[in-house]
């Protein structure tokens, strides 16, 4: 046998040993180690609005968070102001929740990779461009959604494995059909990329959720999720992992930013609507790690940030932030008798109770919720 087939040989091997290794626990091992979120976007009753929601899945450890404005008028530039989640240090995202005042919202959830196999499809030749500059390039440069995909994909690196979801909201009528062009998901992962108009289905179906899991059957197929849902059923689904099942059954309640305040905060445990072995409070919308029974540990939806029609188009966003208290009990790092309860976690300087409300993000600063939907002021 050549060197060429040895290998090729004992890559399948490698293969094939971690999908027959994929269970729930093996699961829970890749979500901690590279994280995960939840999103939604979601199209209102009679196209009224379309909403866009966004879960971010960390070490409660990074709960530090800032709502960062960007006013840069440069030259070339589509968009000269922006909003994002961020934190301190960092100079784009990494949750990836940008508002664009060329009406265009992008956000994305981590397409988790089951096997190291796609690695060895990168060309390692040091002409790539860090990602966090490429989605910072890619939000400044694009007039419409289609522009934002294509700068991306012309500057894949291969090591930033998402599902990307764009809104041009210049495009949305409220009470009118979609145009073409208004939504569009973006795949990339180690040697391939797979993006596609996706308008259609939204106005289809009325929502697009995304729970880590790749959509297009290339991607799934190269990363190993069709293979691993074969052998293991619905938890490695695109459509019928436990996440997606609760977005099935509660999605057509959104009506409302309120509404889509709760979905994106919706933690049911022990009661939620997927039932059987996934019903732990690590498989919801915003997990909570740390009320496993098991194996508690402080990680899961560290915050959520939603938008919609009106104030996308001021740069606002209703946000919270720590792990979700809406139906459970507010995390808290100390027991009753204010030993800490996670050691192995550092959080110096971060509150010990967990409890906050939801507040409103402006280019003119955080406000408390107002009655009015649509109110910046």
């Amino acid at each position: 046998m050549s060197a060429g087939a040895e290998r090729i040989r004992s890559a399948k091997e490698r293969r094939m040993k971690t999908m027959r290794n994929l269970d729930d626990r093996a699961w829970r091992k890749i979500k901690m180690a590279t994280g995960r979120c939840s999103a939604l976007v979601r199209l209102a009753k009679d196209n009224k609005d379309i909403f866009v929601g966004h879960t971010t899945f960390s070490d409660y450890s990074e709960m530090n968070r800032i709502f960062k404005y960007y006013d840069f008028p440069l030259g070339g530039s589509a968009a000269r102001k922006m909003g994002f989640s961020s934190y301190p240090g960092v100079a784009g995202s990494t949750d990836d929740y940008y508002l664009m005042d060329t009406g265009i919202v992008v956000t994305e959830t981590t397409i988790s990779m089951l096997s190291d196999e796609p690695y060895d499809k990168l060309d390692d030749n040091g002409t790539f461009i860090p990602d966090y500059m490429r989605i910072m390039i890619a939000n400044r440069l694009a007039k419409t959604g289609k522009e934002w995909v294509d700068v991306m994909q012309r500057s894949a690196t291969g090591t930033y494995s998402s599902q990307w979801m764009v809104v041009d909201y210049k495009l949305f009528t409220p009470g009118e059909t979609l145009r073409n062009g208004t939504f569009w998901v973006l795949e990339q992962i180690p040697g391939l990329q797979h993006a596609e108009d996706m308008t259609q289905t939204l106005q289809r179906t009325n929502y697009w959720a995304s729970e880590n899991r790749a959509w297009f059957k290339d991607v799934r197929d190269m990363i190993g999720e069709t293979e691993a849902e074969e052998l293991h059923g619905n938890l490695f689904s695109a459509n019928k992992n436990p996440r997606a099942h609760i977005f099935s059954a509660t999605e057509s309640g959104v009506h409302t930013l309120a509404n889509m305040r709760s979905e994106m905060q919706r933690n049911k445990w022990p009661h939620e609507v997927d039932g059987g072995p996934m019903n732990t409070p690590d498989h919801a919308i915003a997990a909570r790690g740390d009320l496993d029974r098991r194996d508690p540990q402080p990680n899961g939806g560290v915050d959520s940030k939603v938008t919609n029609f009106c104030l996308a188009k001021k740069l606002a966003a209703d946000t919270i932030n720590g792990p979700t208290h809406d139906g459970q009990k507010p995390f808290k790092w100390t027991n009753s008798a204010g030993r800490s309860l996670y050691p192995d976690y550092p959080h110096d300087g971060l509150p010990d109770l967990w409890n906050f409300d939801w507040v409103r993000m402006t280019p003119d600063g955080e406000m408390k919720m107002p009655d009015d939907e649509c109110s910046t002021k």
